[in-house]
């Protein structure tokens, strides 16, 4: 009853297509190898991209089927992304990658998002605008939390 499956690492988007469920998973992680990036797009599974590793090795990756990316910005959680220079050069790196499904999607995570929209919440969705206001693309920030505040 779900449209979207959102998973931390590849292993579990493998336990997913292994009970024969075919709706679109995320992997909020990304790839970690080569191998994984292969098996992720011929399973129809997206993947995060975090790391200028990751944007090198798709690039350097040729594909059979394109894959659909989301690429994260670190706004201030300070878990996973890029800043705001590596995230626009990976931005721009992957634009012209051929096996990469066009528009990318941009996120971020929220630092506090269980909290009532509080000024760090407001910073990070201020930074998060400015940096990919002008960009194409659908753009997510909410996780569970941030939905139900």
């Amino acid at each position: 009853h779900v449209d979207y499956f959102g998973v931390a690492i590849c292993e579990e988007a493998y336990a997913i297509r292994q009970m024969g469920i075919n709706i679109p998973i995320m992997v909020a992680e990304g790839f970690f190898t080569k191998e994984e990036l292969l098996w992720m797009s011929a399973h129809r599974v997206d993947t995060v991209v975090h790391h200028l590793s990751q944007v090198e090795t798709l690039i350097s990756t040729p594909l059979k089927k394109d894959i659909r990316v989301w690429i994260k910005f670190d706004s201030g959680m300070h878990r996973l992304g890029f800043q705001q220079d590596g995230f626009l050069k990976a931005y721009r790196a992957l634009q012209h990658c051929s096996w990469v499904k066009q528009p990318m999607t941009m996120m971020t995570h929220l630092a506090s998002a269980a909290k009532d929209c509080d000024q760090q919440t407001r910073s990070q969705l201020n930074y998060f605008k400015e940096v990919t206001g002008s960009l194409k693309g659908p753009k997510s920030v909410g996780n569970s939390a941030a939905i139900c505040n």
